[in-house]
């Protein structure tokens, strides 16, 4: 026990606290869509390729021209990069 705090304190004293991210949006999708209300994503395996695809929907509040969904299909390449795929290829939409 006393082995592992010191080796935790040890850990603590010699991490940076300089945090940084990265926007790299748009290096990882091939299309930017926009979305007018509040909205949710998940990562989903869509295409059951083994790997997770960028599913977007939004509320569909009734404010704006009803409810609309997004989804950009991993290339499960090892690339770490996605393409937007529309509905009429795939028939992704969720009707509110």
């Amino acid at each position: 026990m006393l082995a592992a705090a010191a080796l935790l304190a040890s850990v603590e004293a010699s991490a940076t606290p300089d945090l940084r991210f990265s926007d790299e949006t748009r290096a990882r999708v091939d299309k930017l869509q926009t979305v007018d209300a509040p909205f949710d994503a998940l990562w989903v395996d869509f295409n059951n390729d083994g790997c997770y695809d960028a599913f977007v929907f939004d509320h569909g509040d009734g404010d704006g021209p009803g409810s609309t969904s997004r989804l950009w299909v991993n290339r499960c390449d090892g690339s770490n990069t996605f393409v937007y795929t529309p509905n009429t290829s795939v028939h992704h939409y969720i009707p509110s």
